[in-house]
């Protein structure tokens, strides 16, 4: 079975996982602002869980699991504070925004059309976008 290790920021990462990550040229504006986004797909759990042996037929099951997942995801919004924060197939909205509320985040949700359960969830840091 795997396991999480301590990562160099104090959260947890599955060991051989590591992904590269690079930072664009910051643009500014004239007056010297600027907008932090971080954007995800963080895959909806009945998502995961259907399509479990057909995509991820090798990641140990409690990796997929959302309570794993959100904790990681949830733990990078913390470090990195974005003002915007841009979540696709998302299937639990209403736990998020309560996450994220007292984080300072407002947030809304557009459902996927058809008969899909999931969508897209934009929150925003009120502090960063209100100035």
């Amino acid at each position: 079975m795997a396991s999480a290790v301590e990562g160099d920021r104090g959260l947890e990462y599955i060991p051989g996982c590591r992904r590269p990550w690079s930072q664009e040229n910051v643009a500014t504006t004239p007056n010297g602002c600027q907008l932090r986004v971080m954007t995800y797909n963080i895959l909806a759990e009945h998502l995961a869980h259907k399509h479990v042996e057909d995509l991820y037929p090798n990641c140990p099951r409690e990796f997929l699991s959302w309570r794993y997942r959100w904790r990681l995801i949830r733990n990078e919004i913390q470090y990195h504070r974005p003002d915007v924060v841009c979540l696709q197939e998302v299937d639990r909205f209403d736990q998020i925004q309560a996450e994220l509320d007292p984080m300072g985040y407002l947030g809304l949700f557009v459902k996927r059309s058809g008969s899909y359960l999931d969508g897209c969830a934009t929150f925003w840091c009120v502090r960063a976008i209100s100035n």
